[in-house]
């Protein structure tokens, strides 16, 4: 990968996720307090990836056949390139069927038998189905500079009475 191929695709995600992960000058690129989170979590879920991968290449026999696998929008870009490649790569007679949607239409289809699997967000009540938890995520409240609450380490939700807040869509799990 190039160098402007990589910077290119840093403000991407930059862009996509509206936070800024390395500070830019002329002489130096640093690295952000919360891009060094950021980088921490990508190293996690990158492991939990790759367990994810050796649990299934531990199975006695190869996985063939065909999979329909669920995912909530906010994991399927982050997950699945990096999954889907090592998939690929060790399983090449493994067909694998995606469905992108919100978490309660995916339980829904899991429920009905037109999904083998999921990866939603915590906490759903699931009597009838086996959970695994693949990573933990923190929920981050993102601040303009001065801002009140700009040095809190936890933030109530009481204590965003009044502010206006950028969510994602109804019905999405991490609204």
């Amino acid at each position: 990968m190039t160098q402007s191929t990589l910077s290119a695709a840093i403000q991407e995600l930059e862009s996509q996720l509206g936070v800024v992960i390395f500070e830019r000058n002329k002489k130096s690129v640093l690295i952000t307090p919360l891009g060094a989170r950021l980088l921490h979590q990508a190293r996690l879920i990158l492991g939990n990836v790759e367990d994810f991968v050796g649990l299934a290449k531990s199975h006695d026999e190869a996985l063939t056949g065909e999979i329909r696998l669920g995912v909530i929008p906010t994991i399927g870009p982050f997950l699945l390139p990096h999954l889907l490649a090592e998939l690929r790569k060790s399983y090449p007679k493994l067909k694998l069927y995606l469905k992108e949607a919100l978490s309660a239409p995916l339980l829904q289809q899991l429920q009905e038998g037109k999904l083998d699997l999921a990866i939603l967000a915590f906490p759903y009540v699931m009597p009838d189905m086996e959970t695994l938890r693949l990573f933990r995520d923190d929920f981050v409240l993102c601040l303009p500079p001065g801002h009140q609450l700009e040095k809190s380490r936890q933030v109530k939700q009481h204590q965003l009475q009044g502010e206006s807040l950028l969510l994602l869509e109804e019905g999405h799990c991490l609204r």
